[in-house]
């Protein structure tokens, strides 16, 4: 049995973001995984300034522009639609509002709720919300635009980024105060809040997690990237162009740490996967990236709920080391998401009756 799957890709934001959508989304599209040849697939593109078209292929840039769409409009049609669930593709920070749209819709969707996603795409949030819980971040302190009240009392290096971007843009390192109070302004152009956090020296590992069908969560192969000790990833380690068209970055390195030689530390850090999966109230999957330290310490940096479960996302990389095939990774997700839906609309039916 095959489901109607409505994919929500682009940006309302800008073309960069809009293009690192599209790149995800037909990653996807292009795998033609056996366990969902069986699925409708249905693609709702999400152009910068708001309009929707609607489009069964996104192979071609032409097949994007169709017919555009108010947002009103465009939530009518997808109601009349009437999908089984909606995968979003949507990376900037207008993430979370989408999920509530659906969410209101009563549309199922895989991945975390509107309020989950909200605080994971704002570092202030997340960094709070781990930090009440125990768990390992870098000491420092949130900055508002105008705000002369808070200051950061840690040592230098640095680290300065806006608390709403994604893929290290507007991220850097500063070595004293003028680079730092310089560095706030670049990141204010990017929303009125930043994060400046004591840089910690030493490795970057990233943990996935994802949610079995009994709701046990299974933590999965750690991977490391390949990054001096005293410096960061920045946006060019991650992606390569701009707003014509973006791909993955070719210099980037990684590998995957040795579950034998570094039982503990690989231990260590799916532990405070799973722990910050909880905590963040993530639903299906997460990833978190880390800072590890010469003596073992763990820190982390921020997490991220996006995956489009094509080859180039890395959270169907992580799942395949573990022994779980992109196509059976996105199969789980998708009956997940739609079982959920059932018993959204049976508790609804419940409480009505």
């Amino acid at each position: 049995m095959g489901y109607k799957v409505l994919h929500l890709l682009g940006s309302p934001t800008d073309e960069f973001s809009f293009s690192i959508s599209l790149m995800y989304a037909r990653s996807l599209a292009s795998a033609k995984y056996q366990e969902a040849v069986h699925n409708t697939n249905i693609y709702a593109v999400v152009h910068p300034g708001g309009f929707w078209s609607f489009t069964d292929d996104i192979a071609q840039d032409e097949a994007l522009a169709g017919k555009m769409f108010e947002v009103t409009e465009a939530l009518a049609a997808v109601r009349e639609m009437s999908p089984d669930l909606m995968l979003q593709h949507i990376l900037c920070a207008k993430r979370p509002l989408y999920n509530a749209m659906f969410e209101i819709l009563n549309i199922p969707f895989i991945g975390s709720s509107s309020q989950a996603s909200a605080n994971i795409a704002d570092k202030a949030a997340t960094r709070a919300l781990l930090l009440q819980a125990g768990l390992p971040v870098p000491h420092g302190v949130v900055v508002g635009r105008g705000d002369h009240c808070v200051r950061y009392d840690g040592g230098f290096p640095a680290v300065v980024k806006p608390c709403k971007m994604e893929n290290s843009v507007g991220v850097q390192i500063v070595h004293n105060e003028v680079e730092m109070e310089e560095a706030l302004e670049e990141a204010f152009a990017y929303g009125d809040t930043a994060v400046v956090d004591a840089f910690i020296p030493g490795r970057e590992v990233r943990c996935g997690v994802i949610a079995m069908n009994t709701g046990v969560l299974q933590a999965l192969p750690c991977l490391e990237y390949k990054v001096a000790p005293d410096s960061i990833r920045r946006y060019s380690d991650k992606l390569e162009g701009g707003d014509g068209g973006v791909k993955q970055a070719a210099s980037t390195v990684t590998w995957w740490l040795d579950e034998v030689e570094e039982a503990e530390l690989v231990k260590t850090v799916q532990g405070v996967a799973a722990a910050a999966y909880s905590v963040l109230g993530c639903t299906d999957f997460s990833q978190i990236d880390c800072r590890v330290t010469s003596t073992g310490q763990v820190f982390v940096l921020e997490a991220n709920t996006f995956c489009s479960f094509g080859p180039l996302s890395l959270m169907t990389k992580l799942a395949g080391r573990a022994g779980i095939r992109g196509g059976e990774l996105y199969a789980r997700m998708v009956d997940s998401a739609v079982s959920r839906g059932s018993k959204n609309m049976e508790g609804a039916a419940l409480r009505s009756g």
